[in-house]
């Protein structure tokens, strides 16, 4: 059984769902924020799960209904300081026990996995009241988002608490990356053994094709992909490409609200692609992935283009150190400095044989590190272990809340 609801939890039909009587198979939920890269997430965990012959998945994808989409907005003159973090913090707790509660049933599942902690504050509601084991996973903390990316240090204290009580109650905390973990663990207190690092990922071929020798005087194919154009830095590498490679280089863009010019030389302007085919057809035919990126954590489309065998160019912040290996399997760049990243980009575009060693390089790094069996299979068995520890008697699940709380 692998069920899915996107936007209308009401066509997950109790027949459907998993009887209330447990059987062999582990019966876990799924709940995902659907927004952004989580779209994405939310389709490998249904691919990973349907997969498992042991394992009967129902996958929740949520958004807020419009009018608490609306409630939770950031207001334009008080940017940083209106607190838009905090309330919808506040309406996804108000919103998510219910949802369950009505369309999911908690006894009818052995756990349940929370994407992120921001949807998760409710449901310390739902195990207290069931004793439903949780696991939450996540990208970021608030501490780390205030200090490392920029994030309002003021506003995001009352987010830093929310997730203190958040990680306390859960019991198990996934990480995206180790970078992520170490904050959960330095900066509120929870212990290591309630952290696993489950990366984000996507199939990978076992093996690539290698490119074929470009002719003599054929452009090097460069890459961006990723919507929020601007924060992904994509208005960056365009300005680079024009003012110094338009006639040596094309310059491919993927992503659905990007601001197309067709008067430019040398661009080509993909938009939206299907997602099939923009890593199985469009990207192994690159040569570079750059994505000179502002503000990320673990993005999609570096993971993507490496394990399709591009080298990658990308900023050296959030947790993308560990996806490219500097110097091995592309380079890191800061953020804010054009000529490093127009060194690192030019040193690649000269060096076919640069590009093609550290692009195999990136395709063994993804099938070691990044494969779904090794990172959604360890998450499933480790909350399979949580929920087996807790038997029967689950219910009396809520008294171990608040282990960790935040500082």
């Amino acid at each position: 059984m692998n069920l899915a609801a996107t936007d209308d939890p009401s066509s997950l039909r109790p027949e459907n769902l998993p009887a209330p009587r447990r059987g062999e198979r582990f019966r876990v939920l799924f709940v995902t924020g659907y927004s952004l890269g989580f779209r994405t997430l939310a389709s490998q965990f249904e691919q990973y799960t349907a997969q498992r012959d042991d394992v009967e998945a129902v996958h929740l994808r949520l958004q807020l209904p419009p009018r608490l989409e609306w409630a939770g907005k950031v207001l334009a003159r008080a940017r940083g300081w209106d607190l838009a973090g905090w309330r919808r913090l506040r309406l996804w707790a108000a919103h998510l026990p219910g949802v369950i509660a009505r369309h999911t049933p908690p006894d009818r599942f052995d756990a349940a996995i929370l994407t992120t902690q921001g949807i998760a504050l409710g449901m310390r509601r739902v195990k207290a009241a069931f004793g439903l084991p949780y696991a939450v996973y996540i990208d970021t903390t608030a501490a780390q988002y205030a200090r490392d990316l920029g994030g309002s240090r003021i506003p995001e204290q009352l987010c830093v608490r929310a997730d203190g009580r958040v990680f306390g109650d859960a019991d198990l905390i996934a990480g995206m990356s180790r970078w992520s973990l170490d904050s959960v663990r330095d900066d509120y207190g929870v212990p290591e053994s309630k952290l696993l690092v489950v990366r984000n990922s996507v199939p990978v071929p076992a093996s690539i094709t290698p490119r074929p020798e470009s002719a003599a005087g054929a452009p090097v194919r460069l890459a961006i992909v990723g919507n929020g154009w601007i924060r992904k830095g994509g208005d960056r590498l365009l300005r680079w490409h024009q003012e110094r490679w338009k006639d040596r280089a094309e310059l491919h863009v993927f992503g659905a609200d990007v601001p197309i010019d067709r008067s430019l030389t040398g661009v080509v302007w993909h938009g939206r692609v299907e997602h099939a085919r923009l890593v199985n057809e469009l990207l192994p035919s690159m040569d570079i992935f750059v994505l000179p990126t502002r503000n990320d954590m673990s993005p999609w489309a570096v993971v993507e283009a490496a394990g399709r065998g591009l080298p990658v160019v990308s900023s050296r912040l959030g947790a993308i150190h560990e996806i490219v290996d500097h110097g091995r399997t592309g380079f890191l760049c800061s953020p804010t400095d054009d000529g490093e990243y127009i060194r690192a980009i030019e040193s690649l575009m000269a060096d076919p044989m640069l590009r093609r060693s550290m692009g195999q390089a990136a395709h063994r790094h993804m099938l070691a590190e990044f494969s779904p069996d090794g990172n959604y299979g360890r998450l499933i068995d480790r909350m399979r272990a949580i929920a087996s520890a807790a038997g029967p008697g689950r219910s009396s699940g809520a008294a171990h809340a608040g282990t960790a709380s935040g500082r």
